[in-house]
């Protein structure tokens, strides 16, 4: 147990040092993508001292009750004008997943099951699962959406820094009005955290839930009046910290000499979802409300929870992004069964 509390410590040393240096750096989202590089680098190294998985079991309800504080009652009325953008959404995670079975299966030469849940824009823990379910190869998913995560963590950022001259300043978004947490606030997000989690708990299946349930009820408390608070930045950076902690730590134990091929084929497909996305949003300019910014960060493929902490991070909408997050990880679990069936059946 103290030798878990130690390496725990020394993770958060390593990872926070990581972030240090991407703000010196002046990289965007500099506590996330440091974090991350300080996290991979000691795992391809044979290090072991890195975030306990368990981190996440503070992080995703953390991300929930920080997007939760951008659903005022106003972003509530005007989120029923967001139904032609989800419809893009679910247009566009319906071809990516599609187009993502084509290229590892004819590119990377993978089996059915393994090209389907490996390239579609899921979350990671449930592509996983359903694969491995009907005999696919859990290792090649597992790194093929850690690769996407991470080439979309890198990548976007530096898309909307150097093509679009987004500005990345800020941690807390603008639009939202400062008001320092005091105790009433603090337990009142504290217990939107904890009710979330624990109904997390209680539907195991339900994708995302401990990042979902704390955002539904951060919202619900944040439109309704009953707080107003928004969370410090210095706790806005730590759990950037954790996240991308966790996220670097995957890589421990690949064997690169025999996942050297798959990561350079899934690595790839990340690059072209993330083309893609561009792609789409910038049509999706031409035709809805919205501006490139938010539109590339909600088709993004990123994980729902990492998207979510960027778009806070980067000032940009988050409420409409965090709802376009949840959509497409929700519209994907639910119709990659059926169309899996559909366009790849049987067993190899």
């Amino acid at each position: 147990m103290l030798e878990k509390i130690v390496n725990a410590m020394i993770a958060v040393a390593v990872c926070t040092a990581g972030g240090f240096v991407f703000t010196l750096l002046d990289a965007p989202l500099p506590w996330m993508l440091g974090a991350l590089t300080a996290a991979a680098i000691s795992a391809i190294s044979g290090r072991r001292w890195f975030i306990p998985s368990q981190g996440r079991a503070f992080g995703r309800p953390m991300v929930g009750l920080l997007a939760g504080c951008a659903f005022t009652a106003e972003v509530l009325a005007a989120a029923l004008g967001w139904w032609d953008a989800v419809l893009l959404v679910l247009v566009q995670g319906f071809v990516v997943t599609l187009l993502g079975y084509v290229f590892l299966r004819k590119v990377g030469g993978y089996d059915r099951q393994t090209a389907f849940y490996a390239g579609a824009p899921g979350g990671m823990s449930e592509m996983a699962l359903m694969g491995a379910s009907l005999g696919g190869d859990v290792r090649t998913i597992v790194v093929s959406h850690t690769l996407r995560i991470v080439v979309v963590l890198f990548s976007i950022p530096f898309i909307l820094q150097m093509v679009v001259g987004h500005d990345f300043g800020r941690i807390i978004p603008s639009s939202m009005a400062e008001t320092p947490p005091d105790a009433f606030d603090w337990a009142v997000l504290a217990l939107c955290g904890i009710a979330g989690y624990g109904l997390a708990r209680l539907t195991p299946k339900f994708p995302a839930g401990s990042m979902i349930y704390p955002l539904i009820f951060s919202a619900c408390v944040h439109a309704t009046g009953v707080t107003q608070a928004l969370p410090p930045q210095w706790l806005v950076a730590a759990v950037q910290v954790i996240l991308g902690g966790i996220l670097g730590s995957r890589f421990a134990g690949i064997r690169w000499r025999e996942m050297g091929p798959t990561v350079l084929v899934t690595g790839w497909w990340a690059i072209c979802m993330v083309m893609l996305a561009a792609a789409s949003a910038f049509v999706g300019t031409l035709l809805i409300d919205k501006q490139f910014a938010s539109l590339i960060l909600a088709l993004a493929p990123g994980g729902t929870v990492e998207m979510t902490i960027l778009t806070f991070s980067l000032g940009a909408d988050v409420a409409f992004v965090a709802t376009c997050q949840i959509v497409r990880i929700l519209f994907v679990f639910i119709i990659t069964p059926f169309l899996f069936g559909a366009i790849a059946p049987g067993r190899e």
